[in-house]
């Protein structure tokens, strides 16, 4: 086996039988989880103070070690992809795969945050503490070691047409509040309500059911569109729920099929070479009682 395919298997996802993939996934996984830890603790002014020498070190080596990681598995994408018709088509693929966006996003802020200070540019993003923030996004990472979230990322691409569907329905329903409670509530309230978009705030508060209470309706009829909202939101905020909820028990369901059709598969298998065992003896028993009644008739 040559270097190429070792380092894959190595990186791969660990099936079970690869000593050193197990090692490499809980290397990694352990990695994800220091440093979410690391990012989550340099907000404490103190603790950055104290210690943001050491922050820094450990942001340096986790990003390193991310960004060799992310290097090894477009070198070894022919070999995820074996069916791609060249090396540039089977990176491609993994550029834009789910699991690449990912990588690319665990290190991707780390790189910014060099470039910007220099560049002048991402002006939005000067003050560095979105691009801290956006570090985070490498806990995703954990979804590729992680069986559970693996499973829960199936569901939501399986589900994808049900979900976006739902969401497009939220979306539709809260610029539909937004508008009338605007048409209603802006003549009266006018700083609370001063346009759609600013009226989307209550909106979106009233779907979720959160209801801070800074935007309430004064009118009566801006009340009986809150109430009418509210009562639609009970079941809408439960859709997306509901969803996922049927994707897990249909996959349950049929990876129990499987293992099923699995297990009478082997018992078939185990049956039919019983039956071959059992033959076999009775045709040698057979000829052995032949070769006996040839002897004594000789």
């Amino acid at each position: 086996m040559n270097i190429k395919k070792s380092i894959f298997r190595i990186i791969s996802v660990d099936d079970g039988r690869n000593i050193k993939s197990q090692i490499f996934d809980i290397f990694i996984s352990l990695l994800i989880l220091l440093s979410v830890l690391a990012i989550v603790l340099e907000s404490f002014d103190h603790l950055t103070a104290r210690y943001g020498k050491q922050f820094r070190y450990f942001e340096v080596f986790a990003v390193v070690i991310f960004t060799i990681e992310y290097v090894l598995r477009f070198w070894t994408s022919d070999l995820l992809y074996p069916d791609s018709r060249n090396k540039v088509d089977s990176s491609v693929k993994y550029f834009f795969s789910l699991s690449g966006l990912i990588d690319l996003l665990a290190t991707l802020p780390f790189y910014l945050s060099l470039v910007a200070p220099i560049t002048g540019d991402f002006r939005f993003l000067r003050t560095g503490r979105l691009l801290r923030s956006l570090r985070l996004l490498r806990i995703l990472k954990l979804s590729k070691y992680s069986k559970s979230l693996g499973l829960l990322g199936e569901i939501i691409t399986e589900k994808k047409s049900d979900l976006l569907a739902a969401f497009m329905f939220t979306f539709v329903l809260t610029i539909m509040a937004a508008s009338l409670m605007y048409s209603v509530e802006h003549e009266v309230q006018p700083d609370k309500f001063p346009n759609i978009i600013e009226t989307c705030w209550w909106a979106v508060i009233t779907l979720t059911t959160i209801g801070y209470g800074e935007v309430t309706p004064k009118t009566g009829l801006g009340k009986i569109i809150g109430g009418l909202v509210s009562v639609l939101c009970v079941g809408l905020v439960a859709l997306p729920t509901a969803i996922l909820s049927a994707g897990m028990i249909e996959k349950l369901h049929r990876t129990r099929s499987s293992e099923n059709t699995l297990i009478e598969g082997n018992k078939n298998l185990e049956l039919d070479s019983l039956r071959q065992d059992m033959s076999n003896k009775i045709e040698a028993i057979d000829e052995k009682l032949n070769e006996l009644i040839k002897k004594i008739e000789s």
